[in-house]
């Protein structure tokens, strides 16, 4: 203890006993610790659900500061709302999320708790149910007319406190939007869930298909924003531009396309490309307005559209499937299923069928619309950030605009204190390399996905570890799509990774949202850290046909790019070959 002391760090330490005396031979530091995860509050159980399943990576400096504050407001007014004058029972008292060594955990007291959750999760199962599609609908509408109108303010007049005013309200109703939804999102889970209860208990033969068959061929906006993409790639078969497209690559194509040129960057009438430009621009301003995560600081579909390029491509070179046709299929198969189990059962088990199944069909959409509209506003709260640091960088506080987000909350405030006073602004550009060494440091972490890992309830929700077995890695988790697929492997973080991935590799993710789509016309299969049969991914997986596995524990450490692995949505396996 006393040589850790001196060397005001952990050390390894070589000793010797000769005749009776200790002697310390040699000692060094120790440079490979595990992680600490110091819990705030070690009565709360921290869990990477909820917001988390949005932020599956790190979160920034000033997202960890300013909008899981935010974020905090509204899931306190929501559990006001449901819970009543006990809800601070069960929060920890900075809040239900948190972030801990960067990754977003959310946090609940549940000691001594048992009989309030049971009761509140008795008394809220009929409102939740009732009218959720409605109160989604209610919800989003709500959340557009703040966005509309902080659309309609000239962003380079708003002074830096009317900017940050701006955020804050765009973001918080984001916020809201989000426990709005969180009591609309569980009739659709659970819709699904009975339905499958039920078929698979009472009415489901040997020969007879899936549940999953018969929730298929929803009209999402998901699949609505791939029709898009099929249709732009149709119509570039049908002029000039088709060769154009697949040689040119991405970096030139968007510089192209993001200029307002008088005329076409190459021999071809001025009128085809501006029709491409503005066909491309109206896909972006429908699907565009939404995020691949739920932290400000990266960027959105419409910022960054060089996935959407590529599915393009795909389209174009045969390799992704035609979406229009593959929901007919769907539809088709469901119907036909649905026909010959209506011919062969009779009353009650009819009644209850169809009963059961009408609801998942109605309510299933909403789960992927939803989510979908949570990014509404990040657009619109970038481009606010985007000009507050031009503004910093102007005064000389940090070297580009986008540093802002590796910024503070209180850092944020006080530059912007200095700007409206005329003051000379404090340097914080030496303290952004520092943080992002830090986040990068973070990244490489596999954060547990219940703190403390040792509970009960960990080990319910916990993915098996990882066994070895005739010298391969095997990873377990949940099938959720059918299957078995032996491809080389493409582990993504984000959108900064899309460019990389090859069609027939097996997308391999921490999670993903529906700004993730695109990619799943090239992917042969889908795993991912954490998530379960009725999350994002695994939804668009059955709708593709391509088999996934989700909380295959620590898939995105174990797993490398270009590495062989054979998925097995059926057992729920992922298996590695040797490097």
């Amino acid at each position: 203890m006393k040589i850790e002391e001196f060397y005001a760090s952990p050390m390894d330490v070589e000793w010797t006993l000769a005749n009776g005396k200790f002697a310390v031979v040699q000692a060094r530091p120790i440079t490979a610790l595990p992680p600490e995860w110091i819990l705030p509050d070690k009565t709360v159980l921290y869990g990477r659900g909820s917001l988390a399943e949005h932020t599956p990576s790190p979160v920034t400096p000033l997202f960890a500061t300013l909008g899981l504050e935010i974020a905090n407001q509204a899931t306190a007014e929501m559990w006001d709302r449901i819970i009543g004058k006990d809800a601070p029972r069960l929060l920890a008292s900075d809040g239900f999320y948190v972030p801990l060594n960067g990754y977003v955990y959310g946090g609940t007291r549940l000691k001594g708790n048992a009989g309030l959750l049971l009761r509140v999760t008795v008394s809220q199962l009929v409102p939740f149910f009732r009218g959720s599609v409605a109160r989604w609908q209610a919800a989003r509408q709500k959340f557009a007319a703040v966005v509309e109108a902080w659309e309609q303010k000239p962003i380079e007049s708003l002074t830096p406190s009317e900017l940050l005013e701006g955020i804050r309200t765009v973001f918080g109703a984001a916020c809201r939007y989000f426990t709005d939804i969180q009591t609309t999102l569980p009739t659709a889970s659970m819709s699904e869930i009975l339905f499958t209860k039920f078929y698979t208990s009472l009415i489901k033969r040997k020969q007879d298909p899936d549940a999953t068959v018969f929730v298929l061929g929803s009209e999402t906006v998901g699949l609505q924003a791939e029709k898009s993409l099929y249709n732009l790639a149709m119509w570039l078969r049908t002029n000039s531009l088709e060769e154009h497209i697949l040689r040119t690559p991405n970096d030139q194509l968007l510089a192209d396309l993001n200029h307002s040129i008088t005329q076409s960057p190459l021999p071809l009438p001025a009128e085809l490309w501006h029709e491409w430009q503005r066909r491309f621009q109206k896909h972006l301003d429908e699907f565009g307005r939404t995020a691949y995560e739920f932290d400000f600081a990266n960027t959105t579909p419409a910022e960054t559209p060089g996935p959407l390029l590529d599915a393009i491509r795909s389209f174009l070179e045969g390799k992704a499937h035609n979406p229009y046709q593959r929901q007919q299929e769907a539809i088709a198969k469901r119907e036909q299923a649905t026909r010959s189990i209506l011919k062969r059962i009779g009353w009650p088990r009819q009644g209850w069928f169809e009963k059961l199944l009408h609801w998942a069909q109605d309510t299933g959409p909403m789960r992927e619309n939803s989510i979908f509209d949570m990014g509404m506003g990040h657009p619109l709260i970038r481009r606010m950030f985007a000009e507050l640091g031009r503004r910093f960088v102007a005064g000389g506080a940090i070297q580009s605009a986008d540093e802002v987000y590796w910024l503070e909350k209180s850092e944020v405030e006080e530059l912007i204190a200095a700007l409206e006073s005329g003051k000379p602004l404090p340097n914080f550009a030496e303290r952004v390399p520092v943080r992002k060494a830090e986040w990068q440091s973070f990244l490489k972490l596999t954060p547990p996905v219940m703190l403390p890992e040792k509970t009960g309830w960990n080990r319910l929700v916990h993915g098996d570890e990882a066994e070895k077995k005739d010298g391969k890695t095997i990873l377990k988790g949940i099938g959720t799509s059918g299957g078995i697929i032996t491809a080389p492997a493409r582990v993504l973080f984000g959108p900064e990774d899309f460019e990389a991935m090859k069609p027939g590799e097996v997308l391999v993710a921490v999670t993903t949202t529906p700004a993730w789509t695109p990619l799943f016309a090239m992917a042969s299969a889908v795993v991912t850290d954490i998530g379960g049969p009725l999350s994002h991914s695994s939804i668009v997986a059955r709708e593709y046909g391509i088999p996934a596995v989700m909380a295959a524990r620590g898939a995105t450490r174990y797993i490398q790019s270009g590495q062989l692995v054979t998925v097995d949505g059926n057992a729920g396996t992922v298996t590695l070959d040797s490097v």
